[in-house]
């Protein structure tokens, strides 16, 4: 095991004097990275704190010369191992970086974290992030709650739109919800989810058409990825994270926003080469070998089925049960 110390340079406004910051960590995003920042610029996230994971593409030249960008590294890789979670299963550097930094960032600020193919869609009745929060500390709501929605092309072939192409317009498509519910229990922290969404129904697909192949990723118990998320708190409060999905209370929900989730992208390809090379991933990367397996026997079959929706705005997600 190794133990590695990130240090946060100081720097002019980012301490959450100037509104919430925005962390995530990137490797390679030379596709998403442009959208995902107009994106929540659009949103009036006005401060980036973003990990650079040693990418090797355009990525850190995109970043250099952005006065709003704070670019955070360290000798360390995502997959070093730097302790043990409270299950017994490794923890590694990468995800221990999303419960630990946001709340180094901004003492008493809001921080949402993200990762860079999660774009949050906010409630039709707020126009700005900065609105939001308001709103959330009026109600003593000192996080906001979404669920994780896959968007999809028509089929995974065309994964490969072009790369001027907004995610929302190259990956359109989602399936319709709700994909979790909580349980009765009082202090629940993480849902119970209900088996929908595309990678519900490609897992469900794989396991029809190769039984034995899918056994080879999941074995007896397959495991879809979360699709419920806390990507903003405001620290100060008593809130953090337990893990890189949940707080530390069961959350209110009856303010959430949306995340939705581009996976089907033009650099999925480059990403499951990387996930498979380095076992980095939750569980040795399982998630990465379950979508080249999909790809492997599905690309050219249309991933439309009678559950999807096309995105259409914040009141489509409502619309389609979120």
């Amino acid at each position: 095991m190794v133990s590695i110390d990130v240090k946060i340079p100081r720097k002019a406004g980012f301490d959450g004097s100037e509104g919430p910051i925005l962390f995530v960590i990137v490797k390679n995003e030379h596709y998403i990275l442009p959208h995902f920042l107009k994106h929540y610029e659009g949103l009036g996230i006005r401060k980036f704190v973003i990990y650079d994971d040693k990418s090797t593409d355009s990525t850190r030249d995109m970043l250099r010369d952005r006065d709003d960008c704070l670019i955070l590294t360290s000798e360390g890789n995502f997959s070093d191992v730097i302790g043990t979670q409270s299950n017994g299963t490794p923890l590694r550097f990468g995800p221990s970086l999303k419960l630990t930094i946001p709340s180094m960032l901004a003492k008493n600020g809001w921080v949402l974290t993200v990762d860079a193919d999660e774009f949050l869609v906010l409630p039709s009745t707020f126009k700005s992030i900065d609105d939001l929060v308001i709103s959330l500390e009026e109600s003593g709501q000192f996080y906001l709650t979404a669920p994780m929605v896959d968007f999809y092309p028509s089929r995974l072939l065309d994964r490969s739109f072009p790369i001027t192409l907004d995610p929302f317009e190259g990956a359109p498509y989602f399936d319709a919800g709700p994909y979790y519910e909580w349980p009765a229990e009082s202090d629940a922290l993480s849902p119970r989810f209900l088996g929908r969404g595309v990678r519900v129904r490609l897992l469900r697909k794989l396991y029809e058409h190769d039984q034995e192949a899918a056994r080879k990723i999941y074995g007896d118990h397959p495991i879809v990825a979360s699709l419920h998320k806390v990507p903003l708190v405001k620290n100060g409060h008593g809130i953090h994270y337990v893990s890189d999905h949940n707080i530390n209370v069961r959350p209110r929900t009856e303010l959430k926003g949306f995340l939705a989730h581009f996976k089907f992208c033009p650099n999925l390809d480059e990403k499951i080469e990387a996930a498979l090379a380095s076992n980095a991933y939750f569980n040795n990367s399982v998630e990465y070998k379950f979508l080249k397996a999909a790809i492997d026997a599905f690309e050219r079959e249309s991933l439309i089925s009678p559950e999807t929706r096309k995105f259409g705005g914040p009141q489509s997600l409502v619309d389609a049960g979120f």
